[in-house]
């Protein structure tokens, strides 16, 4: 199964998390995706800034865990488009 998560973050809680530039958010994102030291990267991200604070995308064959997802508002789908709101 392909997830796709979809997490909001609104300004106050990036500058709080000290997501500063890109590396800081590559190294986020691996954090959602424990155990894989030294293993290939099997996600695919996105970020987009909006009016409202940044827009972080994820394709996975797993769904993200803590602690990068539970800091904003998310959103999974997976392959069949069924939504869940966490």
């Amino acid at each position: 199964m392909t997830h796709l998560t979809q997490v909001i973050f609104d300004f106050a809680t990036v500058a709080r998390l000290r997501l500063h530039d890109s590396y800081d958010w590559h190294q986020a994102v691996w954090q959602a995706f424990p155990g894989r030291d030294g293993e290939r990267r099997e996600f695919l991200t996105r970020l987009d800034r909006r009016r409202e604070g940044f827009r972080l995308l994820m394709v996975s064959p797993t769904p993200p865990v803590r602690p990068l997802v539970s800091e904003g508002r998310r959103k999974l789908e997976d392959e069949a488009g069924s939504g869940n709101v966490l």
